[in-house]
């Protein structure tokens, strides 16, 4: 979808436990980060439109400068991620199926979710025919946690743009940072954040799979030395390189926790590739004054869904 031409492009990200968001401005090279907020709550100053909305307008002032037309991104307490063959039919003959009748499609009702899909690269028949399935990424989130997160941005008179599931957000900030890595070698991304845990496949340009952890089972690993996530992670590698003639070669961290060296070490001597922990926001100029240049350092790591969301409104141009 195209949008009206920006010249600054605002991400938010509302996670588990915090809104943070990021702005960013193109210049003639390159792109700026010219604002940026994390804004930390607890559960109960979101139980209703009005208390979230008065977090959100702070986060927003608090980044300084931004856009009032959104790109959003939230981690869902159920996000639907899959990857999954469908009938070959264009993406937007897709979306209305997939709204009429998800479980035809699924094999569940998700008649209370916002679904999206857009079709993956495929490869060419040997004989030139063209393919009854193809495989879709298909994402979406409940109604109810977009509807309410909808109402409180119009509350502070802003406009959400578009919505995406973090993890979709992630897969952009990837890209869009580590371009290199995303298109030309297997890897794999894996976020530690508050509630969600999440492992990417990538191939070379295309997500293969994503797998997604929930809030007592991530902080289940956190406290058992990461041993189910870090057997979730071996599971992941030897499957796509049984399935494939490719080797993972380096797994990229992001997330909170992913800033501990132990939880990095932990995972790099039993899957035996490096470990880096990737920022976001390589390659990208800081336009910022004072102490939010120093924050944001220290942040850079939890920023990957909110600059995905920006880069999302860049994508739309």
């Amino acid at each position: 979808m195209k949008v009206k031409k920006l010249s600054i492009f605002t991400g938010l990200d509302f996670g588990s436990d915090s809104i943070k968001v990021v702005s960013l401005k193109r210049g003639r090279e390159t792109f700026s980060v010219i604002g940026y907020s994390v804004v930390r709550y607890n559960s109960g100053d979101v139980a209703d439109t009005a208390l979230l909305s008065g977090l959100l307008k702070k986060s927003l002032i608090q980044s300084g400068k931004y856009s009032k037309d959104l790109f959003i991104t939230l981690s869902s307490k159920s996000p639907l991620i899959r990857y999954q063959q469908l009938s070959n039919m264009p993406a937007d003959e897709m979306r209305i199926a997939l709204k009429l009748n998800s479980s035809a499609y699924l094999n569940q009702d998700y008649s209370d979710y916002y679904i999206d899909c857009t079709p993956l690269p495929t490869p060419q028949q040997p004989d030139g025919k063209r393919q009854e399935k193809i495989k879709f990424l298909v994402a979406g989130a409940p109604k109810i946690e977009v509807d309410q997160l909808y109402a409180a941005l119009k509350k502070v008179g802003v406009n959400p743009i578009s919505f995406q599931v973090s993890a979709v957000s992630l897969l952009n900030a990837f890209e869009f940072a580590r371009a290199e890595e995303f298109f030309k070698q297997p890897a794999l991304l894996v976020d530690i954040g508050h509630s969600l845990s999440t492992i990417s496949m990538l191939n070379k340009g295309t997500a293969e799979q994503q797998k997604i952890s929930p809030n007592d089972q991530v902080k289940q690993v956190l406290a058992q030395n990461l041993n189910d996530l870090i057997r979730e992670i071996r599971a992941s590698i030897n499957f796509f390189e049984g399935q494939s003639n490719d080797e993972i070669k380096k797994l990229f961290i992001s997330g909170g926790s992913a800033k501990s060296e132990t939880i990095r070490q932990s995972i790099n001597e039993v899957v035996s590739i490096p470990v880096e922990l990737w920022n976001p926001l390589t390659g990208i100029d800081i336009d910022l004054k004072g102490g939010a240049k120093d924050g944001i350092t220290a942040d850079e790591t939890i920023l990957g869904s909110a600059l995905g969301a920006a880069v999302e409104g860049i994508y739309q141009q």
